[in-house]
């Protein structure tokens, strides 16, 4: 918050966008936290003395917080290729908290690490001689998770098929995904401004709360007067509008600005197509030839090229964000596949958060549950939930596979690897997932529509990611692709070796480099 209050006085940051940022910083440096004392724990556990420890943990998790935090500020960062100056800075505010989350994690918890010693250990075991194996905790812990794996090994391509129809089936709402911007009939009843809304449009009608501003630049017309008066009376006999105020003129008389009620609400249908019939029909129309040109303003003006521009630059965003990804984990992982394989899973986990999202606000039984009125999903949500949630994805894949790697190089092969890989993993991402959900369910809470939308969504998501994914898909398909999934171009073919075996390769430099974990 410091950094960002710091970035805030040279670049000016969205109103929302620190609590944004503040739910995402939590979330993520809860995790990572969790990922670097599990690591320290665990070599504790092979004989390491605490600073040892401390310094091996860092040098291998750390590498991989570094790399997943990365991520994370590629892809809100990729925000800014939309050319939408607001979205971008809110993915700025985020990415800013992401980066100081996971440089202090590296740097701050590692020494706290050392103050704490072997009283991060049970209490069975922080007594016993420093050095002394424990060479049955590893057997036990993720000892269930390693029997789901080992079952999902047995049977992968039926549990690959079902668990993406799963995916593909929370996600199938989201083509009804209607994007616009809530006004304030969707605020609580009893609310000030819901109560103001709502007298104004009993007494003037739904148009009032939306009124349209057309601006008319008159500095080419041979009669600014008649060519104003000529717009409001072309406005008046369209269907549609309510009401028409007199065109209003500057000093100069070369702009005048014309008020149009719609005799609908601000967010109905009938408006946004009211809007598109000024610009592409009335306006031209009726300022042919007079070297005029006319432009439309206001509430639902601007909320629709708002979605218009973000539908229009969701596709680039995909394509930068997803490339840059890519990019990042193949030199990580020295992998053409894995990239491939973990892009495809996260685009699926995101896609059912749109779902649920699209459920929770546009359907009667979701919003009954959530406890809003139906509105449209905020036009920008999808493009911001998208950035973060990739990111957030890839945090907990480059986790999972950064232990699947470290069993490859202690010895196993590509198949045996990935049930001991999850066994190491799964209960620390399901209790991270657990912890950043929680998180983000907290977020619901709040009276702002835009970050109950994106609360929502990242909780659904990460719920999503961190047991159907990581725990069913994400296992069955390295068991369908094998030593496959580890193939780099000018590197032959990896030779399964035994048990104990040093594979140097596979393991980042480090004080524990080709160790068993």
């Amino acid at each position: 918050n410091t950094v960002l209050a710091v970035v805030s006085g040279f670049v000016d940051i969205p109103s929302v966008a620190p609590t944004i940022a503040i739910m995402l910083g939590l979330g993520a440096g809860v995790d990572y936290a969790l990922f670097l004392v599990a690591r320290f724990r665990t070599r504790l556990r092979a004989g390491d003395d605490v600073v040892t420890a401390a310094a091996n943990a860092n040098s291998a998790t750390g590498t991989a917080i570094i790399t997943a935090g990365a991520i994370v500020v590629v892809s809100i960062c990729g925000l800014y290729v939309t050319g939408i100056t607001i979205i971008g800075r809110m993915g700025l505010a985020a990415a800013i908290v992401v980066a100081v989350a996971a440089v202090t994690t590296v740097v701050l918890v590692p020494a706290a690490l050392r103050l704490a010693g072997r009283r991060v250990l049970p209490k069975a075991e922080r007594n016993l001689a420093e050095g002394t194996v424990i060479s049955e905790a590893e057997g036990k812990e993720g000892h269930r998770a390693r029997v789901l794996a080992t079952a999902v090994a047995r049977r992968p391509w039926q549990t690959a098929v079902v668990s993406t129809v799963i995916l593909v089936l929370l996600a199938a709402p989201s083509l009804n995904l209607q994007l616009g911007q809530p006004d304030d009939s969707n605020r609580p009843a009893g609310d000030t401004m819901r109560v103001a809304y709502d007298r104004l449009s009993d007494g003037f009608g739904p148009g009032f709360n939306g009124p349209l501003l057309v601006a008319v630049d008159l500095s080419s017309a041979q009669d600014p007067q008649a060519t104003s008066q000529a717009v409001v009376s072309s406005l008046q006999t369209v269907p549609g509008v309510a009401a028409v105020a007199p065109a209003q003129l500057n000093p100069a008389g070369d702009t005048a600005v014309v008020t149009v009620i719609p005799t609908t609400a601000p967010q109905a249908p009938e408006t946004s197509d009211l809007v598109e019939r000024l610009r592409e029909e009335v306006l031209p129309s009726t300022l042919q030839g007079t070297g005029s040109t006319a432009y439309i303003g206001g509430q639902t003006a601007t909320y629709d090229d708002l979605a218009s521009e973000v539908s229009q630059t969701l596709v680039l965003l995909v394509i930068v964000v997803v490339g840059l990804s890519l990019v990042l984990l193949a030199i990580a992982f020295r992998s053409l596949w894995l990239p491939v394989v973990s892009a495809v899973l996260n685009l699926l986990s995101i896609g059912a958060a749109y779902g649920v999202v699209t459920l929770a606000f546009q359907t009667e039984l979701g919003t009954s549950l959530v406890g809003v009125a139906e509105q449209p999903v905020v036009s920008f949500v999808p493009m911001l939930m998208f950035a973060i949630l990739f990111g957030l994805s890839m945090d907990y894949n480059v986790f999972l596979l950064s232990a699947v790697r470290d069993e490859r190089a202690a010895g196993y092969s590509a198949r045996d690897a990935v049930p001991r890989g999850v066994g190491r993993t799964a209960s620390l991402i399901t209790t991270a997932g657990a912890i950043m959900t929680l998180v983000f369910l907290g977020f619901t809470f709040t009276s702002e529509t835009e970050v109950k939308m994106i609360g929502l969504g990242l909780a659904t998501a990460v719920l999503i990611d961190v047991t159907i994914v990581r725990l069913f898909l994400a296992p069955a398909i390295l068991e369908l692709l094998g030593e496959k999934a580890w193939w780099w171009p000018g590197r032959g073919k990896a030779e399964a070796k035994p048990h104990g075996a040093v594979v140097a390769w596979a393991v980042p430099g480090g004080p524990d480099r080709g160790r068993e974990p």
